[in-house]
């Protein structure tokens, strides 16, 4: 416990830089251009500071600069977090095609990968293939995540809250593995996403934006293969890091799924992501970010429980939950639309029962 608190107190600065930087860039985000309008697609109606993931990305590495070690041993990690956030701002003030962005993320995931021998080997050996498969592979697993995670950033709070959640998990497995340093990255990413919030969360005053979506998102995915290969490809890491990632990959595979079907690019913009849904039934952004915690933290409960079951067993069982979990996010929509199908039907039946008196009187 007292390594845990050094440890925390350690990526405490990270909340104060991420909290004192914030205000700086909601004060100077007009002049200097860093600000969202509202399209046909946003979930806000008046034009906001952008770009809060400068604050979020420069409090981890202030921190993390400060711990040489931890800059030596994982300098793949850090040369990747600022390639991916190099590409969020120049999106964020270019609005980059979304194939160009695509192909960026796989080749910083693939150059990531394929500095990490040890994991590619350990992966070519439980799943009996070549390294190049597995790097082909753990190259389009990469990415996917991190667009994905992209993806979920578009209400008040969500990207930030699902960061906090995630990490935090991630910070009490690597430190029930006695790897500190990677606790002490989760968490100085933990303490900033938190220090982000108390601006994003609804009513917001500033949006994370692509340089703080995609940073995250390839935290994530690093951090995640990273508790795999230390606990060498264990059934308990393997189902755990699916449930830590399965919510927006989950999101996102079925939104690209529903476009196709209509034949429509799957990366065509649309509002059909899980957070959208829930403001169409008449949630507010602070509670429909609410209900998909609740509903990342029953996912990871249920990966949590199934550690020791087998890696397809568990696989199943955490996607059946999550697949459940988001039919009933969708429920309420359905019984919205049932009640308005029910008040159709009264009000065509009191019109019927209206002409059937106005008859009888003209008949009479």
């Amino acid at each position: 416990m007292i390594a845990f608190i050094y440890i925390l107190c350690t990526a405490l600065p990270a909340f104060l830089i991420c909290y004192m930087l914030l205000p700086v860039l909601i004060k100077h985000a007009v002049r200097l251009k860093l600000v969202d309008k509202p399209n046909h697609r946003s979930s806000h109606q008046i034009t906001k500071p952008s770009m809060g993931g400068i604050a979020i990305v420069i409090s981890i590495l202030s921190v993390l600069f400060l711990n040489y070690q931890a800059l030596n041993t994982y300098l793949p990690l850090f040369l990747g977090l600022l390639s991916l956030f190099t590409l969020g701002l120049i999106d964020d003030k270019l609005n980059l095609n979304a194939k160009l962005k695509l192909i960026i993320q796989l080749v910083v995931s693939f150059t990531y990968l394929y500095h990490q021998p040890q994991l590619i080997e350990l992966c070519s050996k439980a799943f009996s293939v070549s390294n190049q498969v597995i790097l082909f592979a753990g190259t389009i697993g990469m990415a996917g995540l991190i667009n994905a995670f992209n993806l979920i950033d578009g209400i008040d709070g969500l990207a930030g809250g699902i960061s906090v959640i995630n990490f935090s998990v991630l910070a009490l497995l690597f430190f029930s593995i006695s790897s500190g340093e990677l606790s002490l990255i989760s968490l100085t990413i933990v303490l900033s996403s938190l220090a982000f919030l108390f601006f994003n969360f609804h009513p917001s005053k500033i949006f994370m934006g692509d340089c703080g979506s995609l940073a995250l998102g390839f935290l994530l995915s690093v951090l995640c293969l990273k508790y795999i290969e230390l606990s060498e490809l264990s059934n308990a890491s393997l189902n755990i890091c699916f449930a830590i990632v399965l919510l927006p990959i989950f999101d996102t595979a079925r939104l690209f799924l529903v476009r196709i079907l209509k034949k429509a690019s799957p990366f065509s913009a649309d509002r059909r992501h899980a957070h959208h849904l829930l403001l169409k039934n008449g949630m507010n952004h602070g509670f429909a970010s609410f209900t998909i915690y609740v509903s990342n933290i029953l996912i990871i409960l249920i990966g949590l429980s199934l550690q020791n079951i087998s890696v397809l067993v568990g696989f199943l069982g955490i996607f059946t939950a999550a697949f459940f979990l988001l039919e009933i996010l969708s429920f309420t929509r359905l019984l919205k639309n049932l009640s308005k199908i029910t008040l159709t039907k009264k009000a065509i039946k009191q019109l019927t029962s209206t002409n059937q008196i106005i008859a009888k009187h003209l008949e009479s």
